[in-house]
């Protein structure tokens, strides 16, 4: 509203208005509630629990920071309502029961305590470690891991020629069966000696060619 104005004093003023004053506050509750929004745990593979964790701690102190905190069963009521893997619903009911017995309250911290270690046992969770631990075994001896995320590495190795023969022909194998075509070779002496040569003749020539016309 003072694009017209031109009046430096006024921009000064504005701006601080928006980025320390009510506009600041009003920006840090419409980012927090958008996160509160779309934020949810469906499973490891999408967003891991801790991730999740974190982004939902996020929230909680934008809104504690701008003096909008949320008690700890609101939180508990968060925590319930944005976890929708299947595989933790009897963990989800009982912790809701466990709460709402004789006003027992269970605190946010507690039921997230309680549904990590159910998500440890999981079997992605436990498929995921199974990776990790076959690409950490893979390059215990100092050699570069043929494995990625738990498949054949086709890109590019800077020891390829260190790897054993049976990991280079996985390797080989599984970049032809992707029809990944090689990169370009690097030139041999014979083919740089040949170069070299080459433009010596034609600086040469054009010497020759220079005198010719004088």
């Amino acid at each position: 509203m003072h694009v017209k104005k031109q009046n430096g004093r006024v921009d000064l003023k504005t701006l601080c208005a928006h980025y320390q004053g009510a506009g600041k506050t009003t920006r840090r509750i419409a980012e927090a509630t958008r996160l509160r929004e779309t934020l949810h745990y469906k499973n490891e593979r999408s967003l891991s629990f801790a991730t999740f964790l974190s982004k939902l701690q996020h929230i909680f102190n934008l809104f504690e920071e701008e003096d909008e905190p949320l008690t700890e069963p609101a939180k508990f009521r968060v925590l319930m309502e944005k976890i929708q893997n299947p595989q933790l619903e009897s963990d989800i009911s009982a912790l809701k029961v466990k709460s709402g017995l004789g006003g027992t309250s269970v605190s946010f911290t507690d039921a997230a305590n309680l549904i990590t270690a159910s998500v440890v046992t999981l079997p992605e969770s436990i498929s995921k470690s199974r990776i990790y631990l076959m690409n950490q075994t893979d390059a215990s001896d100092g050699t570069e891991s043929i494995y990625r995320n738990g498949e054949v590495y086709t890109g590019y190795y800077k020891k390829f020629h260190d790897l054993s023969q049976a990991d280079r022909d996985k390797v080989m194998a599984e970049r032809e069966r992707q029809c990944i075509k090689k990169g370009p070779q690097k030139k041999t002496g014979r083919q740089v000696s040949f170069a070299k040569t080459t433009e010596k003749e034609l600086t040469a020539t054009k010497r020759k060619l220079k005198k010719a016309n004088c």
